[in-house]
């Protein structure tokens, strides 16, 4: 079996599921660093250098005590277990780093969490986009729970450098790989994919040239190239802007 990154999405006309109403839980943007600090075990400075690169978070607390978190993209994005960073177009956000601690695992806090998000923030936005591990499937639920629907699966592209994009959607599938800077791939194609993310990863970060069972090349994070874009766009409709390069 393939092990890729699940790719999901909820746009402002897609259906919002009704979940159970959980009492006592709130959803809050965290604004204080210290709080933040001191529930996810980052420095003052990591948490201030992801919000000059226009990341902000939100914090789930049960009865007054903070529970959960996560953070939201503005305006660039970072899949770290694919080494892929894209840009975001205006009224888009990606959705990542989302931690229920320990004690309230397995209340359904999750996906009031991402919900409480869309609500909060679709008032300045079209589209939200979110990542899971294969083998996160707790989390799977969750997103699902929350009205996320599947778009389709990032893998390492076996014999070549770059990520592919499995897609679900055919209509909005060049979209969606063009937001991303990756390639599109189809059932057909499967075999063209790495079997294992973490094998491939863990080879780039350590120098390595060869991918004995996997392929060839490492895999450098893949940009959204102006001349693609250009053509794509031409004629089609100005929503969507990319921009070249990483933040």
């Amino acid at each position: 079996e393939v092990a890729n990154q699940v790719l999901a999405s909820w746009g402002c006309n897609d259906s919002l599921p009704t979940l159970p109403e959980f009492v006592d839980l709130t959803v809050l943007r965290e604004m204080d660093d210290a709080v933040l600090a001191n529930l996810t075990q980052m420095t003052k400075l990591e948490i201030a250098r992801r919000r000059e690169n226009g990341h902000h978070s939100y914090v789930a607390w049960l009865k007054g005590v903070p529970t959960a978190y996560g953070w939201v993209a503005t305006r660039s994005a970072h899949v770290g277990e694919l080494d892929l960073s894209f840009q975001l177009p205006s009224r888009h956000l990606y959705l990542w780093d989302f931690v229920t601690l320990t004690p309230w695992r397995g209340l359904g806090i999750y996906p009031h969490l991402l919900q409480q998000i869309l609500k909060t923030e679709i008032i300045n936005r079209d589209r939200f986009w979110i990542v899971r591990a294969p083998e996160n499937q707790a989390s799977g639920r969750g997103i699902t729970k929350a009205g996320f629907q599947p778009v389709g699966k990032l893998s390492f592209l076996k014999h070549e450098r770059g990520v592919g994009l499995i897609s679900n959607r055919s209509f909005n599938a060049l979209e969606d790989a063009l937001l991303l800077g990756v390639k599109i791939l189809y059932p057909a194609m499967i075999h063209t994919v790495a079997p294992c993310w973490r094998c491939v990863l863990a080879l780039k970060r350590s120098g390595s040239t060869s991918e004995p069972n996997v392929g060839q090349g490492s895999v450098d994070a893949v940009g959204v190239r102006t001349r693609q874009l250009a053509r794509f766009c031409s004629g089609q409709s100005n929503y969507y802007k990319f921009r070249n390069g990483h933040e």
